[in-house]
């Protein structure tokens, strides 16, 4: 009966162990987003700047900028749902029996957000490096050419 009692806590101790590792790496996936969407607003500044006679960059340029915005769109709706889900004030309920009890589905809400935000933010570093790297690739090949 202990081997079992034993293995469950190792099983436990295991997905706690993951899940604690994925949200550790928020913070890292966070830092990195921003810093790319700074690196981005500079460019973005520059290209501004830069604007053609016509006040139209080319179409390279548009589809790159579109991809950005839609990014940072994203981003922010992530790390909106993110707070929201993990703020205890907006979530405490009133009454008199519900006050006592309105942590425990906030509690789990807060989790299972935080999972899926930790989640959704790796892929959005990740997306955010591949339209970097995009740019950088496709934007030399139209110089060659």
């Amino acid at each position: 009966m202990a081997e079992l009692a034993a293995g469950a806590v190792s099983s436990l101790l295991g997905v706690i162990r993951n899940e604690a590792l994925l949200l550790g790496r928020v913070r890292h996936d966070v830092q990195f987003i921003q810093e790319e969407m700074e690196s981005m607003k500079s460019f973005l500044t520059h290209l501004a700047r830069r604007a053609p006679g016509s006040g139209e960059h080319d179409e390279q340029i548009r589809t790159w900028m579109n991809q950005v915005r839609l990014l940072a769109q994203d981003s922010n709706n992530c790390i909106d749902l993110y707070l929201y889900r993990g703020n205890p004030e907006i979530h405490r309920a009133r009454g008199s029996i519900r006050r006592y009890v309105w942590w425990l589905p906030w509690f789990l809400h807060k989790m299972v957000a935080q999972h899926r935000a930790a989640i959704q933010l790796r892929a959005l570093k990740d997306r955010a490096r591949d339209i970097g790297e995009r740019r950088l690739r496709y934007y030399h090949v139209s110089i060659v050419r």
